[in-house]
């Protein structure tokens, strides 16, 4: 039988003839209908109106079992497959309802009559001592309720349900790296640079190197600041409740307008701030993220999706996360949004969460990747794929290793992830929630493993090694992370093989270059692994070798030549009958230093020696090896030559003198 909603009736159709069989119409709502459901059973079916309403009916009497209304339709409506008498639907609002049939249906139909015989007298007598009017309504709903085959009261609570509609608690905004705003002491942000520390009366900014700047004492009595944030060249502050942002230029070279400061206005709220290297972010509670200069320059008004969670910066970058949607009891759906002020980009996504759980912690790592903590414990990290899209990924569990270590938990400031590995800076807290001021914490740096699966055996640490290797090393065009790679790919090859997993040893040779893949081939020879051996030849080596030579064709074909420059620069210099070739050693460029992004740490910048013009011209003039016909030069004769710096491409000619450059 297949049911057709049309209008405000059903059609009924049968399946093999496709002959209509009987309609059915509900007299007391001309509202159009906008759904239909059968129950497991077949016995019933439900009905959805626009105005709200919602019926369940016999699908062999078409009796009316329940009525009830929302303040909104009903836009979906599902049967539990388990327990045929309940179901559950959603209005437009977003409310939800969880509806349950069993009483009713285990009724006998003479016991319901005599049930609503029963409440009807109850009713009655209830209301014999209300007014006369009042009674005479109440007969003309109880005459009009005979008429709809009335449900009775104990149907009512699954009505109630669907009113009520369950709200969930939203997270309120938070700032990464701040202790609790119910904490007399505490800190409104830690991060390379300094803290900054409220107390009752005053707030204090302290920087890690006494050397770049002594520490700052600003008078809070009246001005409540609540958020804060520090760099390398401004400290800003803001107030929740006087809705006011201060901004101090401590490195300005202008000593007369350090500060400035602005007061939101239409009730907007400051709910978050952030400072990046050239720029200031204030969320507020009109779901705006407005930009500023680090001079008071109002830059642009950005708008969000939900409310503000929490944001972070990173030199000019921006990641800000929100609510999107009203999520599920006890959980939360939250939105990210990545922008680049100076770049112009500008990208969002959803925020995957563990269920039941909330965000504590957001920020981005030394090297600019995007982190984020979970209350559960749970560390995670956005990936940049190919395609500029990014890759939620989970790291590891910081509760789990907190508690290995016999600790509470860990208090996370910073990440550091170059070489290949990935380190936490963190405060170790014991028997405590938040860091305390007094006596000042100790930071800690722990290298976490990742949440992979049995690592306490010698292949899944292999496993983890590689995969920090391919996550966390920002060049990959280097030797050392080449052997390196090569190194870990032939520890997990042996360990296959080892354990007769060749078709797992095979996979792991897709990912090896010519090289490993000869020492993977003899290893496996060795072992007496021949089938796999042959295959590796068979299949791998000619593909790769194939890869590879393209990739030294595309390596090795010209760039473009720039053109040359408009101005000209001449200097004259000396070649005497016989050219030698001056050598030049040119010095590498000193590797990357450390880890630890740190902004106190003094450049080592190469000498910068003053050349005179003429060595400056001779290296420029050697580089091309010119070739002298020493036949027609005069012995012990100098020639004075002038040479264009931007075209070395030149001749000259004088009497029985000649030049020519190969």
């Amino acid at each position: 039988m297949l049911a057709i909603p049309v209008k405000n009736t059903i059609e009924f159709y049968e399946t093999d003839k496709w002959t209509k069989k009987k309609t059915y119409e509900n007299d007391s709502n001309d509202q159009i209908i906008n759904l239909i459901r059968y129950s497991p059973c077949g016995t019933l079916f439900v009905i959805g109106y626009d105005n709200g309403q919602l019926s369940i009916v016999n699908r062999l009497t078409f009796d009316i079992c329940m009525n009830y209304s929302s303040k909104d339709a009903v836009c979906s409506l599902a049967w539990n497959p388990v327990e045929t008498t309940q179901l559950t639907c959603v209005t437009m609002a977003g409310e939800y309802a969880h509806v349950d049939l069993s009483e009713y249906l285990s009724k006998p139909k003479e016991n319901l009559i005599e049930q609503m015989l029963i409440d009807n007298t109850e009713e009655s007598q209830s209301n014999s001592n209300d007014i006369q009017e009042e009674e005479d309504e109440e007969e003309d709903e109880e005459e009009e309720k005979k008429e709809k085959d009335v449900i009775p009261k104990w149907f009512e609570r699954a009505t109630s349900m669907m009113s009520e509609g369950k709200s969930v608690e939203l997270q309120e905004p938070f700032q990464s790296t701040s202790t609790s705003k119910y904490l007399e002491s505490r800190f409104l942000i830690w991060n390379n640079i300094g803290a900054i520390t409220c107390y009752t009366e005053q707030i204090q900014i302290s920087f890690h190197d006494v050397s770049y700047h002594h520490s700052i004492t600003i008078d809070n009595k009246t001005d409540k600041y609540t958020l804060g944030d520090l760099s390398l060249k401004a400290i800003i502050l803001a107030s929740t409740q006087t809705n006011k942002l201060l901004c101090i230029l401590y490195q300005s070279w202008d000593s007369n307008t350090r500060e400035w400061t602005i007061n939101t206005e239409n009730n907007e709220k400051i709910e978050m701030i952030s400072l990046a290297e050239n720029s200031i972010g204030v969320g507020t509670s009109n779901r705006l993220i407005r930009l500023f200069s680090l001079s008071g320059i109002q830059q642009r008004i950005i708008r969000l999706q939900g409310p503000i969670v929490s944001m972070c910066s990173y030199q000019n970058q921006f990641w800000i996360v929100h609510h999107s949607t009203q999520g599920l009891p006890k959980e939360q759906a939250m939105s990210y949004l990545l922008f680049d002020n100076e770049e112009d980009h500008y990208q969002t996504d959803y925020l995957p969460l563990t269920p039941k759980t909330k965000l504590i912690w957001i920020g981005f790592s030394d090297s600019g990747k995007c982190f984020y903590l979970e209350k559960s414990g749970q560390l995670s990290m956005l990936r940049l794929t190919r395609n500029n899209q990014f890759e939620p990924i989970l790291i590891s569990n910081l509760k789990q290793e907190a508690e290995k270590a016999n600790l509470t938990n860990y208090w996370l400031l910073g990440i550091n992830d170059f070489d290949g590995e990935i380190q936490l800076r963190v405060i170790e807290l014991r028997s405590q929630s938040f860091p305390e001021l007094v006596p000042w914490p100790l930071v800690s740096i722990i290298s976490i493993p990742l949440a992979l699966y049995q690592l306490d055996t010698e292949k899944s640490q292999a496993e983890s090694d590689y995969l920090k290797m391919k996550l966390f090393t920002q060049s990959t065009d280097d030797e050392e992370f080449t052997n390196n790679e090569r190194q870990c790919l032939i520890k997990m090859f042996a360990f296959a093989c080892k354990s007769n997993r060749e078709y797992r040893a095979f996979e792991i040779c897709q990912l090896m270059d010519s090289v490993a893949l000869n020492l993977a081939t003899r290893y496996a020879t060795k072992s007496g692994k021949t089938t796999l051996a042959q295959k590796i030849t068979d299949e791998l080596m000619e593909q790769t070798k194939e890869i590879e030579q393209k990739q030294k064709q595309i390596q090795r074909l010209p760039s473009p030549m720039k053109p040359a420059a408009t101005t000209t620069t001449h200097s004259s210099i000396s070649v005497s009958s016989t050219f030698q070739e001056n050598q030049t050693s040119r010095s590498k460029a000193p590797a990357a230093s450390g880890p630890f992004n740190n902004p106190f740490r003094k450049k080592n910048l190469p000498n910068q020696v003053n050349q005179p013009i003429e060595t400056a011209a001779n290296d420029e003039f050697n580089q091309w090896k010119p070739s002298v016909n020493k036949s027609r030069l005069i012995s012990n004769s100098k020639i004075t030559i002038q040479v264009n710096k931007t075209n070395p491409f030149y001749y000259f000619s004088q009497k029985n003198t000649f030049l020519s450059f190969v």
